[in-house]
């Protein structure tokens, strides 16, 4: 399973996806709360592959390790467009250092080795464009 081939086509996948999100808020006037309230998402994803696999011992570790994303849409009440989106690049590159290292911090595999990867390339690919935008 750890051929370069399927690490490479998943997280490619990721990329492919997180474009159509780039592609969709695009030219829409709330695109920072798009990319803010997405990020809620990330956890919810993970705690919903906790319950489907019924690890649920996992279940609180997976919420903490949540909490930041969950508070992300606070981050509207940033004034400066910058600083704005600049965390949340932090927070979708940190959510891909998470999944990076998620196998290393549960003892079990409650989220699917293909997902991980397509999540890794979705993270980077959105926290790259915020930054880029961010400074363009």
């Amino acid at each position: 399973m750890e051929n370069t081939a399927f690490i490479l086509s998943f997280m490619t996948l990721g990329v492919l996806l997180a474009s159509t999100l780039v592609f969709w808020a695009q030219d829409r006037a709330h695109a920072k709360t798009a990319y803010l309230f997405s990020v809620v998402s990330l956890p919810m994803i993970y705690l919903g592959f906790t319950v489907y696999s019924g690890e649920n011992q996992a279940l609180l570790p997976e919420f903490i390790y949540g909490l930041p994303y969950f508070f992300a849409p606070m981050l509207l009440l940033i004034k400066s467009e910058r600083l704005c989106l600049i965390v949340t690049a932090v927070l979708w590159f940190s959510h891909g250092f998470y999944d990076a290292f998620h196998h290393l911090l549960f003892d079990t595999q409650h989220v699917p080795y293909w997902y991980i990867l397509t999540c890794i390339g979705f993270d980077l690919f959105i926290g790259g464009y915020l930054l880029l935008a961010a400074y363009t």
